[in-house]
Formats: structure tokens, C-alpha cells, sequence
């Protein structure tokens, strides 16, 4: 699936064979970092504690549209672009 958004310079894709929480990754270079819709929390692995706040931030005002995101490509679907 392609990303449905850029969060401080990291891509941000949904899985759609994945299982859990409703989350997505964070791609850059070779690291996957998955975050939780709900919370932001990181399930597994590290970020950079600004980078962490910037997506805190971002899933703040963009919490409904990256669930309907990970909705979306659940069911099949491309999922919309996140500005």
C-alpha cells in the first residue's frame, strides 16, 4: 500500500494484513516504527523523542482521518492523503 501521509519526514503506512490495535508504521530509511491510532503510542521500537511529539501532535488533529486511513485499507481500499 502506498502512505497516506508524511509526519516529520517519515512515511506513514497502514498494513493491510495486520492484526492489534488499529496503528500504522512509520517508514524511513530501514527502520518501521508501528504507532498507535488511539494514544500515539509506540508499540514496538524507538523514535527520537521531538519526532515523537511531532506525530502526538499531528494524530491530534488528524486522529479520525488516519483511523479512517487504517479503516480503509483494511477493507481494501487506497486510503485518502493526510496533509
Amino acid at each position: 500500500m502506498p502512505p497516506f501521509a508524511v509526519i516529520a519526514g517519515w512515511k506513514a503506512f497502514v498494513y493491510a494484513n495486520d492484526h492489534g490495535v488499529p496503528h500504522f508504521h512509520l517508514r524511513r530509511a530501514d527502520q518501521s516504527i508501528p504507532i498507535a491510532i488511539a494514544d500515539g503510542r509506540i508499540l514496538s521500537g524507538k523514535l527520537p523523542v521531538d519526532v515523537h511529539r511531532t506525530v502526538n501532535s499531528w494524530l491530534d488533529e488528524h486522529r479520525e482521518e488516519a483511523l479512517a486511513a487504517w479503516n480503509s485499507i483494511r477493507e481494501g481500499r487506497l486510503p485518502t492523503w493526510i496533509e
